[in-house]
């Protein structure tokens, strides 16, 4: 963590071509050594160093240290390449383990009842390790969690979807969490009712929606990426997330 106390002068390693390269930190603690291209009021444009590729960050995505470091140089504030901005990086599967973890735990209330109800919470994380020490992963992640109906088992309830912006230097394992959320059912003898916990999709993509990898449970939501990120927490569809389906 970059120290409060720390000066400016401090973060700056060295400069290439009157470029200075700066230690830049993110909310979330990771570090990444960038030569700064171009800095602003919202955004830093810069390069890995010993990389080509260019990306731009908001600024707001990092330590307000680093914020506060990177007012302080007298930068152009365009690039004289707008299109090599904002690129999308994804490292190969094969150095890219993403883990989903439904957190879930479970609660039978009126046991032996007319109504034996239970409640699960789930407390929901995907944890992804970066093993390509060059590559940075940097796009979108948007993670659902499904529900299956007790009743009628082909219709399939949205229990929570949350996206997030990745910013991953390589070598770091990082964690992503959904909030805590609670549902109830009843899925045994002749009070059915609800829907149970199904499964998840975690999809990797652009701000224009492009998939770049996804990862599910069961498997079929792999094949329907696009409709894994149209669909909306609350509502309920068919297997396919094709057609939404209207409670009776």
């Amino acid at each position: 963590m970059i120290a409060a106390a720390m000066s400016v002068g401090a973060l700056v390693q060295s400069y290439a071509e009157e470029a200075p390269t700066v230690t830049l930190e993110n909310t979330q603690g990771s570090k990444i050594e960038a030569v700064i291209l171009a800095s602003d009021n919202t955004t830093v444009t810069f390069k890995r160093v010993g990389a080509d590729k260019i990306y731009t960050l908001s600024l707001d995505k990092l330590t307000e240290d680093t914020q506060d470091a990177l007012l302080e140089f007298d930068l152009p504030v365009e690039m004289e390449d707008p299109e090599k901005v904002d690129v999308i990086s994804v490292p190969k599967e094969s150095f890219l383990p993403i883990k989903f973890s439904s957190g879930k735990t479970s609660k039978r209330t009126n046991r032996g009842t007319y109504n034996d109800e239970r409640t699960d919470t789930l407390k929901p994380v995907v944890t992804i390790e970066n093993r390509d020490s060059k590559t940075p992963l940097s796009c979108e992640m948007t993670v659902v969690v499904f529900g299956r109906g007790v009743v009628e088992k082909r219709t399939i309830k949205v229990l929570a979807k949350k996206s997030f912006t990745l910013n991953q230097i390589g070598g770091l394992k990082q964690t992503y969490s959904l909030d805590e959320f609670s549902f109830r059912y009843d899925a045994r003898d002749s009070c059915n009712y609800g829907f149970k916990y199904q499964g998840y999709a975690v999809v990797l993509h652009d701000k224009e929606g492009e998939v770049l990898r996804v990862i599910a449970s069961p498997p079929g939501y792999q094949s329907i990426p696009r409709r894994v990120l149209k669909c909306t927490t609350g509502k309920v569809y068919d297997p396919e997330l094709i057609k939404e389906i209207k409670p009776p």
